[in-house]
């Protein structure tokens, strides 16, 4: 204790020739209660009772800083946490729509590749319209366009047309399948020219030069008779739309 009462001398006498005077009395009045609170026994426990006092709170506020750090690292943890799961969870979901959606297109297309290959595997070769034109020889008498019906209509539903020309008529079978059948019975009875509709695959094989040519001049016949040409455009129109 005689020690710390003769500090505040030892210092003042100490910085006496070197602190200006303005800071030598300022000086002095801080060591003067310094030391009025180390030499009254009452005023040092005092003040040893508010510095332990302000060390426990310092520590309580150090260990509450710490408790919200780590609470607040916590839940920043588990924030993150979720976040990731969910992020997870949304990029799987749109990982499989974006592949059921592949899945689902390219199913699609096969099912059009297979309705194609089955449409070209199954369709008969001649399932389209087809038009004939018949003639017959004038002993065999005059055909009315009703008993023509009744000759043809059995290989098919057809149409027929009368032409101007005596013996002469067009035929428009729905189906060239029909027209060819009819062809097949009655070749024998009829001169048979085909107009249009005629398969792909009896062109190369039975269509002759002269065949085109004669079926080229017949049809050049009909396109001058403006009355059979009306009728045949509105067949084909007919059949066309249906």
């Amino acid at each position: 204790m005689p020690q710390i009462k003769k500090l505040p001398v030892v210092i003042v006498k100490r910085l006496y020739d070197i602190i200006p005077t303005k800071t030598q009395i300022i000086l002095q009045l801080k060591l003067s209660r310094i030391y009025s609170v180390l030499s009254d026994p009452a005023a040092r426990a005092a003040y040893d009772k508010w510095l332990k006092a302000k060390a426990q709170n310092q520590k309580r506020n150090e260990e509450l800083s710490a408790k919200r750090r780590k609470m607040k690292e916590s839940l920043e943890r588990k924030e993150n946490e979720h976040y990731d799961t969910v992020a997870a969870e949304f990029e799987a979901k749109k990982q499989i729509q974006k592949e059921i959606e592949r899945l689902r297109e390219d199913g699609y297309k096969l099912i059009l590749r297979q309705e194609e290959l089955l449409k070209d595997t199954t369709k008969p070769e001649s399932t389209d319209e087809a038009v004939i034109q018949i003639e017959w020889n004038e002993d065999q008498g005059p055909f009315s366009a009703g008993e023509l019906d009744a000759v043809f209509s059995k290989y098919g539903q057809c149409m027929i047309v009368p032409s101007k020309k005596k013996r002469k008529a067009v035929v428009s079978f729905t189906e060239a399948a029909s027209a060819m059948r009819a062809i097949k019975d009655l070749k024998e009875s009829f001169g048979i020219t085909w107009i249009s509709g005629k398969p792909e695959s009896l062109i190369a094989s039975s269509f002759s030069p002269d065949d085109r040519k004669r079926s080229s001049s017949i049809r050049d016949e009909i396109k001058l008779e403006d009355r059979e040409a009306d009728i045949f455009e509105r067949l084909k129109k007919k059949f066309d739309h249906s």
